[in-house]
């Protein structure tokens, strides 16, 4: 009996606990000024293209309509298509917010060519 209620007790914690930590990056926003808001897709290597593989930048994203490309630490946050935010600080540096999971998840933007046509 008390093993079942230490289990329904620690399950909210268990279920809340990814949540809880993607929160904790919207309090960076503070101060930002939103550049983009909108859906990003990743960009893998296309095989059997004209592209190099081995040089392909890792953990790339694009902005849906086509226009900015960037590789970004939070780039497993987003599999295949996902939303988010481009913020632009003070002190000019850009970082990405990426809905995730009910949360929101920071990642650095390192500015990155766009692959021509895919």
């Amino acid at each position: 009996m008390r093993i079942g209620a230490l289990l329904v007790a620690a399950l909210p914690m268990v279920v809340l606990a990814p949540a809880a930590r993607a929160q904790d990056d919207i309090a960076a926003l503070k101060g930002a000024t939103i550049v983009y808001a909108g859906v990003f897709e990743t960009l893998e290597c296309p095989f059997a293209r004209r592209f190099n593989c081995l040089t392909w930048p890792a953990d790339l994203l694009r902005t849906k309509d086509r226009t900015v490309c960037f590789a970004t630490s939070a780039a497993q946050s987003c599999q295949g298509l996902c939303q988010g935010m481009l913020a632009s600080f003070p002190d000019r540096s850009v970082a990405l917010f990426v809905v995730d999971r009910g949360g929101i998840t920071r990642g650095d933007v390192r500015p990155a060519h766009c692959p021509g046509a895919m």
